[in-house]
């Protein structure tokens, strides 16, 4: 009798064998994984960047299975980090203004004084709630964002991992945006 464990390394090493041949039931299989990771709404993927997305994952897949000595041990795993990892690429280049974003350059006027106004309170709003960080979220924010250091330097600078810095960046950015008032 086979383990439980021992038939799933199976049945996805099946699906990654079906997959690379183009079986439709295994490409859909698939196709199904990719969806539910494009469809979490943090993401904030609209439909039409999600089908886009949907076509460069599968077709990185499939390059991936079809590379000679590929093993289709952890397909389903590979599966899920190609569709994440493109999910934060995505992401990552979309992102939402910051309050730097929203100083209009010396010398030039915003035509239009509303405007100007909102940009103002926008930019209160924002210092108002980084003045309410931890300083450890200040320090950081003012190592990565003022001076420019990358977060190899910085965590060569506090003795920390970079991806541990990558974290308390997002939750000291999570924080602020918590602490910014609800949008009209």
């Amino acid at each position: 009798m086979s383990k439980p464990a021992d038939r799933s390394s199976e049945n996805a090493e099946s699906l990654q064998r079906r997959f690379k041949g183009g079986d439709g039931s295994a490409t859909r299989e698939v196709r199904a994984r990719v969806r539910r990771i494009l469809a979490y709404r943090g993401f904030g993927i609209g439909k039409e960047d999600r089908l886009d997305l949907e076509q460069t994952i599968l077709l990185q897949l499939w390059q991936a299975v079809s590379e000679p000595g590929f093993r289709g041990e952890g397909f389903l795993g590979l599966v899920e980090i190609v569709a994440s990892r493109r999910c934060i690429d995505w992401f990552r280049a979309r992102r939402p203004e910051t309050a730097l974003d929203l100083v209009p350059p010396i010398g030039v006027r915003d035509p239009d004084p509303q405007r100007m106004v909102l940009r103002r309170e926008q930019i209160e709003h924002v210092r108002a709630a980084v003045e309410q960080l931890p300083q450890a979220c200040l320090e950081l924010i003012r190592l990565h964002v003022s001076e420019g250091k990358p977060y190899a330097e910085i965590a060569a600078i506090v003795g920390r991992s970079e991806g541990a810095l990558r974290v308390q960046m997002h939750r000291c950015i999570r924080k602020a945006h918590s602490l910014l008032p609800a949008k009209r």
